[in-house]
Parts: C-alpha cells; sequence; structure tokens
C-alpha cells in the first residue's frame, strides 16, 4: 500500500514505496493521489490525516479490500464533507447511517481510506482542478457506485486508539450547491433552493443562480474490473428457501418444481401457508403426497399476513444462506448455483436478483450497491437473517422488505443488485386481494402520506430528508386532487400531515 499523509490541503508525508513520489509532498491532495494511481494502477492506495497514520490497520486491508471494485473510508469524528442538507435531494440509504459497522454510502471521509489505483484511474478525466479533497471523493463514489463501484464506510479501517484532534474541511452551501448540480438533475438544484427556504428560512437565491449558470451534470461511463474475490472462497453452500403462500396452489406447486430441478438443491423450503378463514385447512396436498428431493417445513395457520409468515419461517432456518422466494416465482435450473457464486465473490452481503414480470424489459443490467430489498428474490446470509424480523408495525401497509433491507445494512450487511434472473408471475390469483381496515381509514382525517410511509421515513431516513419528501409530496399531490386554492391546499395538507404524524407516534408505542 502506498499511503498519503495529508493536512487536509497538501500531502505531508508518503508511507511506502516512495522511489519516484518525493515530488508529491507539499502538493495538494487530490492531484497527488490520482499521479500516484497513474503511477501504480496495481497498488492499494491509501489516504490519512496526519495523526491518523499509526492507526491505519494494514494488516486487515486484504480482508477488508477484498476485490478490486471497492472504495473504503472512515472517519473517527463522524464527520461528512457535504452539509446535511443533501437529505433535502437524496431520498436514499446512503444519507443517514451508523458509524461502527459496515455500512454501503457514497459519503466518503477525507480521514481515512483506501481504494485501488486501477479505480482512481477510471475518473482521471474529470475536471477535479481546485476541488477540495473531500469533494473529489464523494464525486468519485456518487458516480461510481451507480455503475458498479462498491463503497463503504468500514471503522475496521482504524484500530481502535486515541483520536487526535482533527479538524477537516467540511463543504459549505455553495459547494453543496454545486455538487448537486454536478451529479443530480437540474430539478433537484431548485427544489435544493425550496427546501432551504421553506424549512429553514434561508433563500440561497446567489448560491442557485451559480449553480443553475455554472455547473452541468457530470456524466462518466466506466467499466469495473471483474470481480474476483481475494479472499479464500470456502463458502458454503447450503441454503433453506422461505416461502409464504395464500391462496396460489398451482403456482407454489410450480415453484417447488423448480426448486426440485437446480443444479443446487435447497438444503429445506419452509412453507408457511395461509388462510384466515378459521373452518379452512391445508390445500396443499402435493406436499405429502410426493417425494421431494430436500425437506419440506410446512406450517398452517389462520393468520395472513407476508410479515408473521416470513418471521415465522426465517426462524426455522438453519442454513448459512436463506433465499427469500415467493409463491409465484420461476427459476432457471441454475439459480441457487448463481447465486452462490456470486455470493462468494461478495462476502458477507446479501444478494437481490432481477424481478421482471413476462414482457417487461429489464432495465439494471450491472451488479451494484441497491437502495431497496426484495422479500420475494432475495439470499441473505443465515446467521444475520435469523437475527432481524419484519417489522409487523408494517403489516398489510408499506415498505416491510424496505425495512428489513435497511436492518441488514444497520447490521453491517449491504444489499447488493445482481442482474441475474428470477422471474416473477405476479399471479392474478391468491395474495392479499382483499383491503385490510386500518385504524385511521375511519377517522375524520385522512392522513396524507399512509402512517406505514411516514413511519418507514421516521425510523430511516435523516430530518432533512422527511422535509425535502414532505415538500416533494406537497408539489405532486397538488395537481392530483381537487382544492384549486393554493392556500385552502397548504391547510388541508397540513393537517393531513400532522394526522398521519401522530398515528406513527400511536404506532411506536405499540
Amino acid at each position: 500500500m502506498i499511503l498519503l499523509i495529508h493536512d487536509t490541503r497538501k500531502v505531508t508525508a508518503i508511507d511506502g514505496p516512495v522511489s519516484g513520489l518525493e515530488d508529491l509532498l507539499n502538493k495538494p491532495v487530490a492531484s497527488a493521489i490520482f499521479s500516484v494511481a497513474r503511477e501504480h494502477p496495481d497498488e492499494i492506495i491509501g489516504w490519512c490525516v496526519d495523526g491518523l497514520q499509526d492507526q491505519m490497520d494494514k494488516e486487515a486491508l486484504p480482508r477488508l479490500l477484498y476485490n478490486r471494485n471497492m472504495m473504503l473510508s472512515y472517519s473517527v469524528i463522524g464527520y461528512h464533507y457535504l452539509p446535511s442538507g443533501i437529505g433535502y435531494v437524496e431520498d436514499s440509504p446512503y444519507i443517514e447511517f451508523p458509524m461502527n459497522v459496515r455500512y454501503p454510502t457514497w459519503q466518503m471521509s477525507a480521514e481515512a481510506g483506501v481504494v485501488y489505483g486501477s479505480v482512481l484511474n477510471k475518473f482521471s478525466s474529470l475536471p477535479f482542478s481546485n476541488e477540495q479533497f473531500g469533494y473529489v471523493l464523494n464525486s468519485i463514489a456518487r458516480i461510481g457506485q451507480s455503475q458498479g463501484l462498491l463503497c463503504y464506510s468500514e471503522p475496521e479501517l482504524l484500530t481502535r486508539g486515541s483520536v487526535p484532534e482533527i479538524r477537516i474541511p467540511t463543504g459549505n452551501r455553495a459547494q453543496l450547491f454545486k455538487f448537486v448540480a454536478h451529479h443530480y438533475k437540474s430539478r433537484w438544484v431548485l427544489l435544493l433552493f425550496l427546501n432551504y427556504g421553506v424549512f429553514e428560512g434561508k433563500w440561497y437565491l446567489w448560491s442557485l443562480i451559480r449553480a443553475l449558470l455554472l455547473y452541468r451534470k457530470r456524466s462518466l461511463k466506466i467499466e469495473m474490473d471483474h470481480v474476483q474475490n481475494s479472499l479464500p472462497i470456502g463458502v458454503p453452500n447450503e441454503m433453506d428457501v422461505i416461502i409464504p403462500t395464500i391462496g396460489r396452489k398451482a403456482f407454489l406447486h410450480d415453484v417447488l418444481k423448480d426448486l426440485a430441478e437446480q443444479t443446487l438443491l435447497p438444503a429445506k423450503v419452509i412453507i408457511v401457508e395461509q388462510n384466515p378463514d378459521p373452518d379452512s385447512s391445508s390445500q396443499l396436498d402435493y406436499l405429502h403426497n410426493s417425494a421431494w428431493p430436500f425437506e419440506i417445513d410446512h406450517h398452517f395457520t389462520h393468520r395472513a399476513g407476508a410479515c408473521h409468515a416470513r418471521n415465522l419461517a426465517i426462524s426455522r432456518t438453519t442454513a448459512p444462506w436463506v433465499f427469500f422466494a415467493d409463491d409465484d416465482n420461476r427459476m432457471r435450473p441454475e439459480t441457487l448455483t448463481e447465486a452462490i457464486r456470486i455470493l462468494s465473490t461478495l462476502r458477507s452481503s446479501a444478494l437481490t436478483s432481477s424481478y421482471i414480470q413476462e414482457g417487461e424489459r429489464k432495465l439494471e443490467h450491472l451488479m451494484r450497491q441497491w437502495p431497496t430489498f426484495g422479500a420475494g428474490n432475495s439470499f441473505v446470509p443465515g446467521e444475520i437473517a435469523r437475527k432481524i424480523q419484519f417489522d409487523l408495525r408494517l403489516e398489510f401497509g408499506y415498505g416491510e422488505d424496505k425495512d428489513y433491507g435497511m436492518q441488514l445494512r444497520k447490521s453491517g450487511v449491504d444489499v447488493i443488485y445482481h442482474p441475474f434472473e428470477v422471474k416473477h408471475l405476479k399471479a392474478p390469483i391468491g395474495g392479499f386481494r382483499k383491503e385490510i381496515e386500518k385504524p385511521w381509514d375511519t377517522t375524520a382525517i385522512e392522513p396524507k402520506p399512509s402512517p406505514t410511509v411516514l413511519y418507514f421515513k421516521f425510523k430511516h431516513r435523516s430530518a432533512e430528508q422527511i422535509k425535502g419528501y414532505k415538500l416533494m409530496l406537497f408539489l405532486k399531490y397538488y395537481r392530483e386532487q381537487e382544492i384549486l386554492n393554493p392556500l385552502r391546499y397548504y391547510t388541508n395538507f397540513k393537517k393531513r400531515w400532522n394526522e398521519s404524524v401522530s398515528w406513527v407516534k400511536k404506532m411506536n408505542t405499540t
């Protein structure tokens, strides 16, 4: 590894094979790191602020940076380069996150980090002159993440010890407007301006004008290297499958037949059959009348609800991997084998497949970090899956799968999308066809948004992200409702929003 030690502005020392690099001393960190990458594309290139070099855990790097398509950083003082206002324009899992686990994010820190030189070289054509080092790191990660660069906040980069007093320059308001102009569509610059004005009473007109007139969105097409795990493969291939089902006897039968034809057979298939009719009994006679090449663990319950069913199924798993399946999937015989092959390159990450319906066109063709989670097409480390539950407050509501994905990330497990396919039939029968009445459905004031939507936001998003969502909802919903008077609309929207907030508070006490 070649380690550039800096004082936040310029390189003060170089640790590693420094022959020919002496001229980089006292040079700006951003330009120096690209110079090193050009000369040493196969080297791990690290950076840290002066005072942290003795805490960089070089022995851990082969384990942490286990393939070349990764970028790691960490802030011991919990600093983010960009102001929290970035949450006004990005509603993703990558803005608000814990610092005590490996967590996927494009928000890179100038305090300490590592990346392969070959990765940096893919971004050398971007005009980074006169940019602060923190801006450069965030820009690289923001562009790269959508194209397969795996970016993490990684606390294990540094050994534990006394933390020196560190002062890291952060991006100011002007830098934030510029960053949004460089990395988002232009409408988000305007929305950033509106959010600051509406929620903070600060109308940054000059920052808006500069951003719209001087900066354009940066687009760069990159191709990441073929992922090759540098760790010993040794990945166990035993897998359990969980399937909640209701009213889809024939479709589930097809799923089981697909599983029986897999080149890698599941160890166990856990089926939770639901029928809320108290006089009903199991309809799945073929579970016991047919021979299956795997164990079937069948549970019948009158309690409906996918969250409860999946939690019950997860509690019955024992394998190192758990496949979260639906009762209307179709799979090629190589699906489970392919999943294990991909997981072997990703350490302890979860994997979500492409999940297109008949006639749909696949839009995502790159393996990359994924902002959501699919409860019918994902593969999760069993040890972690058994520690996490689907939130029953979201039963029959919104976002129980997204919430589960957020719980995975906060446990140190990333969610990676891969374009290999599991087909979703979207069966026209079965499932939850009957509308479930919620407590707020009969109130005098109809909450907007749904309390389950807002519950998810309050649980997993920053204050700025929630406010940004509120403004977007306010603007979008105006066109979809009947109140034309803006003042009356605002008053009505405020009442409905507050009603939703009150229900979220009640949900949090149950």
